[in-house]
């Protein structure tokens, strides 16, 4: 019964996580990202396209990470307003790919989201 969705408990979201990547440049550095949503998890086609037209060259699960990044990025003050981070995690997999691994790496390490997939499925199946 549809009914029931509304008792279920929401879940609390986990606290941000910062990614030191003091090592990839010349000074203290850190990036901040939220756990992801279910919109940044499952970004639509639009904005996929857009992202291979930036990078036509990236593999599709490579701009699907390039998305969810950017997505669950923290902006902060000193970032300024004309911001882009989805533009700018895709460059930076372009300019340095140890780093932009090295974030993908912290990021899903504290918001895992492989078997995400299996996970529905088994959700499916209880």
């Amino acid at each position: 019964m549809i009914k029931a969705i509304s008792k279920v408990k929401k879940v609390a979201l986990r606290p941000s996580v910062k990614v030191d990547i003091s090592a990839f440049t010349d000074g203290p550095c850190v990036l901040e990202f939220n756990e992801p949503t279910a919109a940044a998890l499952f970004p639509d086609n639009e904005l996929i396209k857009q992202i291979k037209i930036k990078f036509p060259k990236y593999p599709d699960a490579m701009l699907y990470q390039v998305a969810l990044l950017g997505k669950c990025y923290v902006i902060q003050p000193e970032d300024g307003d004309s911001l882009n981070p989805i533009q700018e995690f895709g460059q930076l997999a372009k300019d340095n790919k140890e780093c932009f691994y090295y974030v993908l790496a912290e990021f899903l390490n504290a918001f895992p989201t492989n078997n995400l997939e299996e996970r529905i499925v088994e959700a499916k199946n209880d």
